[in-house]
Parts: structure tokens; C-alpha cells; sequence
């Protein structure tokens, strides 16, 4: 039996099944048939001028047939893009999250109904859900070996979808930006500007240095570190993580890179997953930098033997001192260096057990916001423990340490998984915070002055929220004070695009659909698009730069 793309109804059992009612309508459990072509044709689905058309490489039987084949069509003719993945019917849920479409049990119209095994054959079935009710959903498709269909299956029943998954749903949100932008592919194919043709853009650190854009990514491909910098037009090149690379250094490197500037010079911090350390590179001009491992090996500047290094954070305080804040997966705590004009790196273990400075035991540290704000030095970071959000800052006494949001007894009061992927910045005399809130799947925002304690509120997410969206969003955030604006990205989980608000004195909290959703203005991608921005004022203009999930490529868009 042929194996590659098939619906999972082999050809042999079809011969033997197929009656004068149609395969599925012999076999089927609890589906009602409303159409089925027992000769092969395409009459129950003619009005998509579907007749067995391939589609982003996938085949069909000598007849013209195939469901993967038939969602992929329809999934086109909606306006999707190439999703990044070819796959038998069984595995279109795990493929289609491997790249960072939303797979769950909720049917929408547009989306693809997906069965891990159908009457009993362990391929599997997909077909395109054309419309849904309170108990019901009505799907046609098209079989390997067999013809096409249209049937009404109902909830609870045996027969009833394993999955469904959303690519490109009709009731897909549209973008809806009146603001010219233009957009611009950097990184990851022979068509970007690099012509590096790999997966890379992957958690992307920016940065102005020296009247220069700087951007800093991870290539999964190469397991490695990648630079561009306009000097002034676009440059890339490959920092570290091979033989050829700047560094010589041959390891997967580059993972959740932070970057900032401190004593005249370029500034990074990384993760080394071959060595399970944490890797610092300086440079003067961009060009020449050097390197070292900082921290996670007793040959490391802090001798600290364990696998430490992620998701790593940087500032310059206002004493003149850089800090740098990263996990410690090893230990589950936070880990903090910092060091000073004439003095060399200091270390210690902050927060996450009975030795750290907080004394706290619990699993924290990863994903650390870091500021310098009113003289004291302000982290935010997510505990896994008990899934909220912490806070800690210096004082005249030393560092204090406080839940701000997560639980009743936590500062915002919020009782929710909450924490995750906070970023932080300073607005008209203002800190501000942003993080998810995965119970509710909202974007939370926090705001405190030196003479004004927290004010908190959901952003976006639910009916109840600020802006009234109900959707899932703000699950990897970006922010910035730019031009009098506070201006902020957010990944939307839902529909897997990349939402943009901004607020300003005069018309308070606004949001766009920015990219990934399909439509206009020009520009805009139907992709899955929007992991871990990064957002930078250069010149006054927002610009910002993420991850195309589908594509495994770095985008950047720049307000016109």
C-alpha cells in the first residue's frame, strides 16, 4: 500500500468496503452523510474548484485523490501560505505545532479536523470544516483511493475528530493597521537580504549602537550565533558557534541572546547548550569581538559548575555597573554577575534556594526583565513553582524581594498562572511591566512611579480587559517609550500573529493585528509570525524584529 501522504483508507480496504451508499456512510459510526462520490469524481466538493489540483507538494492517487491534499487546497484558497510542513493525515497535529499553529479540540470554520486513526487505519484522516454548531460539525474532504465527501459528525460520538487544527481559519482575524509600515525579510532564505538559506531569526536581542541597528538571533539550522548591522545598509555574519565563525568556537551556541552597551562597547550574553555555560562577546566597533565563557563550568569566570547560562538579561544601573541576570537550570534558581569600572565580574545565586541571597526556595529565574530605575536596580522574572510573578530590587540595605502577581497574597492579587516572558520599561516617569497570563491566555500590565505604588490590569485577553479582546495574547512581549508613545509587541497564541499596542497621553491604550493574520496594508505575511520581538527607538522610529515561525526566518518592520 502507498504510504506517503495518504489518508489513511488503503486502497485494498476500499475495494472491499465500497458500497452503493459510499464507503464512509457503510462504515462510519455516527457521522450522517450528506454527499459521497462513488465513482471518483469531485461532485460533493465542485463549488471549491477542487479537481485533485496539487498543492505545496503534496501527491494524489492515479485518480486524483488525497485529504492532505484537499486540505491543503482549501487551506491556499483561504489565503494561507505554505504552513513549513508535508505529513501524513496522522501527523498534521504534531507537525502543524511543531511550527507553531494552534492545535486543540475547538472546531472552527476553516479549520482542518484531524483524526489519528479512521475506521480503524492508523493514517489517519484530515478534511476542512466547513461549518459548526452547539453539538456538531460538517466536513468535507477527499480520500486516497477513494473520492470525496461531505458529513455531519457529532460531539461525543466515537467517530469525532482527534484534533483540529488551525492554519488559516475563516474566522481568522484580519490585520488592521491604518499605519504604514514597511517590511522586510533579514535572515533565513536565499531571498532575505543575508541569502542565508537556514532557520535562524530564532529570539531575537536588537539594540542601537554607534548610529547603528545591531541585531542578534539564534540559527537552529547551523547551532549558531548570528549578526546584522547596517553599516549602513544590512551585514551579516556569524559570530560564533562554528569553525568559521568570528569566534572559531565550535558548539550550539546563541540561544536567547541579550544585549546592551556598556563602557563604549558592544555588549552579549548567550547560551551555550553544547557546554550548558553562558558566553559573553564585546566589541568596540562590531567588527572584531572577543570572547569568553562567563559563567556554568569551573573554567568559566564564575567557576560556577552547572548548567546555567538561559535566557539571559542585561542592563547598565545607574551606578554605573552592568548587570546581567540568567537562569540557572541546574539548581532552578536565579543567578546574578555584575561588574564595575575597575573591577572585575562578581557573581552570586539570587534567588531560588535556602542559599541565595532571597533565602526563597523555589524554581525561578527564567526569563528575567532587568531595569535600572529611580537609583535601584528592578528584576522581574517567572517562578515555575508556584507560577507567578516575582519582583526584586536593591535598596540602601540590600536586594528585597516581593510576588507581584499570581496569587491572592501577591501585590496585583491576581490567583493565575501568571509570569511568564516578562519585559519592562521606563514611560513618562513610569516603570511598566508586561508578561502572560497563561490561565486566562491575556496580556497583564503593571505600572509603579517612585512616589506611587503598583496599579495593575489585564491589557488584553478577555471581554473584562482593557481593550475588551477576547482572544489569547501577550504570550512573548516587547516594549519601549518611543516618540511620547509606550509601545508594545505581543504574540498572539491563538491565531499565531504578532499584536502591536500603543498607548499615548491623548487616546489612551489602542491595538492593531500587525502581522501574520492575512489582508492588508502591503507587506503583511499569512504566517505564523511574531515569537520573541524585540523592539528598539532608533532615530525616533519604532522598529522591530521577530521570528517567522512558518518560513524559519528574521523579519523587521519600520514604521514609516
Amino acid at each position: 500500500m502507498k504510504t506517503m501522504f495518504k489518508t489513511g483508507i488503503a486502497t485494498t480496504v476500499m475495494a472491499m468496503l465500497v458500497t452503493s451508499i459510499g464507503l464512509y456512510s457503510t462504515i462510519a459510526q455516527a457521522a450522517t452523510t450528506l454527499c459521497y462520490d462513488a465513482v471518483n469524481s469531485y461532485s460533493c466538493v465542485s463549488s471549491t474548484g477542487y479537481s485533485g489540483q496539487p498543492t505545496w507538494g503534496y501527491t494524489v492517487d492515479s485518480n486524483g485523490h488525497n485529504c492532505t491534499n484537499y486540505a491543503a487546497y482549501r487551506l491556499a484558497q483561504n489565503g494561507a501560505a505554505y504552513p513549513g510542513f508535508i505529513a501524513d493525515a496522522t501527523h498534521w497535529d504534531t507537525s502543524a505545532q511543531s511550527k507553531g499553529y494552534a492545535v486543540n479540540q475547538t472546531p472552527t470554520v476553516g479549520s482542518i479536523a484531524q483524526w489519528n486513526t479512521y475506521n480503524g487505519n492508523s493514517d489517519g484522516h484530515v478534511g476542512y470544516v466547513e461549518n459548526v454548531t452547539a453539538n456538531s460539525i460538517e466536513v468535507t474532504a477527499d480520500a486516497w483511493g477513494g473520492s470525496t465527501s461531505r458529513r455531519v459528525y457529532y460531539a461525543g460520538q466515537s467517530d469525532w475528530p482527534s484534533n483540529f487544527v488551525h492554519i488559516y481559519d475563516q474566522s481568522r482575524p484580519q490585520e488592521t493597521s491604518n499605519i504604514p509600515w514597511s517590511f522586510t525579510v533579514l535572515d533565513g532564505d536565499s531571498g532575505s537580504v543575508s541569502g542565508h538559506n537556514a532557520n535562524t531569526g530564532l529570539q531575537p536581542a536588537a539594540l542601537t549602537f554607534n548610529n547603528q541597528m545591531y541585531v542578534f538571533s539564534y540559527d537552529q539550522t547551523n547551532g549558531n550565533l548570528r549578526q546584522g548591522r547596517t553599516a549602513p545598509s544590512w551585514q551579516f555574519t556569524t559570530l560564533d558557534g562554528d569553525p568559521g565563525s568570528l569566534s572559531g568556537h565550535n558548539a550550539d551556541v546563541g540561544r536567547t541572546p541579550a544585549a546592551t552597551v556598556y563602557s563604549n562597547s558592544l555588549q552579549l550574553f548567550y547560551y551555550s547548550a553544547t557546554s550548558g555555560n553562558l558566553r559573553h562577546a564585546w566589541s568596540g566597533n562590531g567588527t572584531n569581538w572577543s570572547f569568553e565563557n562567563l559563567d556554568g563550568d569551573a573554567g568559566s569566570v564564575g567557576h560556577h559548575n552547572a548548567d546555567t547560562g538561559k535566557t539571559p538579561a542585561a542592563t547598565v544601573h545607574s551606578d554605573g555597573t552592568m548587570q546581567v541576570l540568567y537562569y540557572d537550570q541546574t539548581n532552578k534558581n536565579l543567578r546574578h554577575a555584575w561588574t564595575g569600572s575597575g573591577q572585575g565580574w562578581q557573581f552570586e545565586t539570587l534567588d531560588g534556594d535556602a542559599g541565595s541571597i532571597s533565602g526563597y526556595s523555589a524554581d525561578v529565574g527564567l526569563d528575567p526583565a532587568i531595569v535600572s530605575y529611580g537609583g535601584q536596580l528592578h528584576a522581574f522574572y517567572y517562578d515555575e513553582t508556584n507560577k507567578n510573578l516575582r519582583h526584586a530590587r536593591t535598596t540602601a540595605s540590600g536586594w528585597q524581594f516581593e510576588n507581584l502577581d499570581g496569587d491572592a497574597g501577591s501585590i496585583c492579587g491576581l490567583n493565575a498562572y501568571v509570569g511568564t516572558n516578562p519585559t519592562v520599561t521606563i514611560h513618562d516617569g513610569f516603570m511598566h511591566v508586561f508578561y502572560y497570563d497563561v490561565t486566562n491566555g491575556n496580556l497583564r500590565h503593571a505600572w509603579s512611579s517612585t512616589t506611587q505604588g503598583w496599579s495593575c490590569e489585564t491589557l488584553d485577553g478577555d471581554a473584562g480587559s482593557a481593550l475588551g479582546n477576547v482572544g489569547n495574547f501577550g504570550a512573548m512581549t516587547t516594549a519601549a517609550s518611543i516618540g511620547g508613545s509606550l509601545q508594545v509587541f505581543a504574540y498572539d497564541s491563538q491565531w499565531g500573529g504578532l499584536r502591536h499596542y500603543w498607548s499615548d497621553a491623548t487616546n489612551g491604550w489602542q491595538v492593531e493585528n500587525f502581522d501574520g493574520y492575512g489582508g492588508g496594508p502591503a507587506g503583511r505575511v499569512n504566517h505564523q509570525v511574531g515569537h520573541d520581538p524585540a523592539l528598539i527607538n532608533h532615530g525616533g522610529v519604532p522598529k522591530v524584529f521577530y521570528y517567522d515561525h512558518t518560513q524559519g526566518n528574521l523579519r523587521h518592520a519600520v514604521a514609516q
